[in-house]
């Protein structure tokens, strides 16, 4: 890469481009949950639950192949801030391998899977995945050169064209008949539609030389984040683990689509910010006191638009179900409900262990994980015996703990005090509070015959009580907070 491409991340216009990047990436990732939950509509009405909870067991293994086939060489790149020729090619090669690898390892853990889940239809299912595993592993260095540049425009234009593509693929193999198929197909047909627009966009091309020697310096980094995402991927599917083998398949649908429609707001939302923080902190890390004041304002970006979201999604849970998936969902909603509580916590708190990867702390990112990862595991099996609501209770308690004890191991790292994080964080907590226990109250002398009218009241009277809490509690920061984003957007 050529000095004029790492500039950006040098200069003093690094705040602007991380704003412009967070201002595209949201306008797109906005786009894109709002065709997620679309598609997750359509589909939930021309397909079963058996259907969705099949897929989803057999997902299990593929996610965690492509954890492997990352190997973490991507976040390494941005965190290095690494520009070798030598090295991206030797990445490329590696990942590719590791692609092949992890395919062929995923369809060997068919026959376990089978044994384990008692649904032979799996074997099948992950033919396309396998395939799939191959195509991410071409498309981790790409990723990894428009995040390091923070060309984030090319890279949300890149993801929204997949989406689509993939969405209309899985609607249309639906439509026809394809049953679980075509959950297989969406992340197949996603996959190469975006990775290919991104190589187009990253305007690189990997050399034939595949040198190992040159991946030492970042084996360290990659090693530990490794270990970190693979923990972490059986804490996220530890649901699936347990309820998939305990309950069966259509409790596990229920759970998933409800963890589905709150992650959708985690992942859609907090992740552009997130996305953006971890270029931004790498090239801050010698400056604390830049990063403490970017990594609150980010966070208290999160917080202004996923707290209100999840604490009115919680409140209306039972609405939101029906009128989206209609009344063969309605188990969904109780998991939805306390749910969106635990995404709440995580979306704001996440930005946590983006500070200790830019910091290097990727250890203990690792130890941390571990143990809560076996603390859900416990949680979970209790929890599933009185039901799918219950074991959404168990995670939720796990889980928040788990993102506050982050935060505070991110405050010592960065040398914020907790009491300014908390300061940073208590308006927008109270007013999406105030929010939400106004919605409850609207709802509950709202008829019932019209749920739509129902929804867009109480969510109009909740908006307009957020805003009005907002400008009594913190009318400063609001003021502060939206002047600095427009500062930053008009800058050229």
């Amino acid at each position: 890469m050529s000095e004029a491409q790492k500039e950006p991340a040098e200069t003093g216009s690094l705040g602007s481009q991380a704003v412009r990047g967070m201002a595209w990436l949201g306008s797109g990732q906005m786009l894109r949950q709002g065709l997620g939950v679309l598609t997750t509509a359509v589909l939930a009405r021309l397909l079963t639950p058996d259907d969705f909870g099949l897929f989803g067991m057999t997902y299990l293994a593929a996610e965690a192949a492509q954890i492997l086939t990352a190997f973490g060489f991507g976040a390494a790149i941005v965190q290095r801030q690494e520009a070798s020729a030598q090295v991206l090619s030797s990445c490329f090669w590696a990942n590719l391998a590791l692609g092949v690898a992890a395919g062929l390892v995923l369809l060997a853990c068919g026959p376990l899977l089978v044994i384990y889940f008692r649904r032979p239809e799996i074997q099948g299912l992950l033919l396309p995945l396998a395939l799939n595993m191959l195509l991410s592993a071409a498309w981790v260095v790409p990723q990894a050169l428009l995040t390091q540049r923070l060309q984030f425009r090319s890279m949300i234009v890149a993801q929204t064209l997949g989406s689509v593509a993939a969405a209309g693929a899985a609607v249309g193999a639906a439509w026809w008949g394809a049953g679980y198929w075509s959950l297989a197909v969406q992340p197949l047909v996603g996959t190469l539609v975006t990775g290919l627009l991104m190589m187009r966009a990253s305007r690189w091309l990997p050399s034939k030389a595949l040198n190992w020697a040159s991946l030492r310096d970042l084996m360290d980094f990659s090693t530990k984040l490794l270990g970190n995402n693979l923990v972490g991927y059986i804490g996220r599917n530890m649901p699936s683990f347990v309820l998939g083998r305990q309950l069966g398949a259509a409790p596990l649908a229920l759970y998933s689509l409800a963890s589905h429609l709150t992650g959708a707001v985690l992942y859609q939302i907090s992740s552009v910010v997130v996305r953006v923080l971890f270029p931004t902190l790498s090239a801050m890390q010698n400056d604390m006191v830049r990063l403490r004041s970017a990594w609150l304002r980010a966070t208290a970006g999160i917080a202004a638009l996923t707290l209100p979201l999840m604490f009115g999604t919680s409140v209306m849970a039972t609405e939101v179900v029906h009128l989206l998936l209609g009344a063969q969902w309605s188990g969904a909603a109780g998991p939805l409900s306390v749910l969106a509580l635990s995404m709440a916590a995580q979306s704001v708190l996440t930005t946590s262990g983006t500070v200790l990867m830019s910091l290097g702390k990727a250890g203990a990112l690792l130890r941390l994980s571990i143990v809560t990862t076996l603390l859900l595991g416990f949680a979970l099996v209790a929890g599933a015996r009185w039901g799918v609501t219950a074991a959404a209770i168990a995670y939720t308690a796990v889980n928040i703990s788990s993102c506050l004890v982050s935060t505070g191991m991110a405050c010592r790292a960065s040398g914020t005090p907790l009491r300014a994080f908390a300061a940073a964080m208590a308006p927008w907590l109270l007013a999406s509070a105030g929010s939400a226990a106004v919605i409850y109250a609207v709802m509950q002398v709202l008829p019932t015959q019209v749920a739509v009218l129902r929804l867009l009241v109480a969510a109009g009277v909740g908006g307009l009580v957020y805003a009005a809490l907002l400008l009594l509690l913190a009318k400063e920061q609001v003021t502060e907070l939206l002047g600095s984003i427009w500062q930053h957007l008009r800058k050229r």
